[in-house]
């Protein structure tokens, strides 16, 4: 953070608007989604209720996780050689180039509502939103219950994120679960691609490599061979 100020200022930015946190044009787009899928499942009933909830879960995991980007990379302790088991010299770290550092400024100052709306956090006022003529949400529960509730969580998972990797004071030792070799292999879904897909791929072409060099073209060698061997007998 000291070493990068600006881009430590920048991502954090980005992060609050992907988190959807109020003020920022992430609120404003979250906002629209959750009020839409909760006014379609409360006028379908039912299962249809199974969408807010994912969506809810799904807005508040991206909200821990990107923090916890945060505070690994700005808040914590450099590291890196000692990862890499190498001898690295004392400032290693420094500030983006001009090249990258101007346009990620522009992209933040875009990260906040009021860029969208003259009330960063009233949907109903930004002027993008009006563009693509939608239909105006419904003045109702959902407007104000909505927000509220998904912010309040996701504060508080910021915070317990800013606990757990920004200042250490909850350990979570979750590194010899199944729960965490599941998620850090990525659902083992590379795995499976490699054994569903890729290798029934790369047997079925080494079959057809060792045909098309055994029989087609040993019949059409051999059938060379028979040729000139008939053509010097007829000379």
């Amino acid at each position: 953070r000291k070493a990068m100020p600006i881009t430590a200022t920048v991502f954090i930015i980005a992060s609050m608007a992907l988190a959807g946190l109020p003020f920022t044009s992430g609120y404003l787009s979250k906002d629209a989604i959750l009020v839409s899928v909760f006014e379609w499942a409360d006028l379908n009933g039912g299962a249809y209720w199974l969408f807010p909830v994912v969506i809810s879960i799904t807005s508040w995991l991206t909200a821990f996780y990107i923090f916890r980007v945060v505070f690994k990379v700005f808040f914590g302790t450099f590291r890196l050689p000692q990862k890499l088991g190498l001898q690295m010299p004392g400032r290693v770290l420094h500030e983006a180039p001009a090249l990258m550092k101007y346009p990620v400024i522009i992209l933040a100052l875009f990260c906040f509502g009021f860029v969208y709306a003259l009330n960063p956090i009233s949907l109903d006022s930004s002027w993008l939103y009006h563009a693509f003529h939608l239909q105006t949400h419904n003045e109702g529960k959902y407007h104000v219950f909505i927000p509220l509730y998904i912010n309040v969580m996701s504060i508080s998972l910021i915070a317990i994120a800013y606990l757990v990797y920004g200042r250490k004071k909850i350990a979570l030792n979750l590194e010899h679960t199944r729960l965490y070799a599941f998620s850090y292999n990525q659902w083992y879904f590379n795995e499976f691609y490699q054994k569903i897909i890729v290798n029934p791929i790369m047997f079925k072409t080494r079959v057809f490599y060792a045909f098309d060099q055994k029989v087609i073209d040993g019949v059409v060698n051999s059938s060379a061979k028979v040729v000139l061997g008939l053509s010097k007998i007829a000379n």
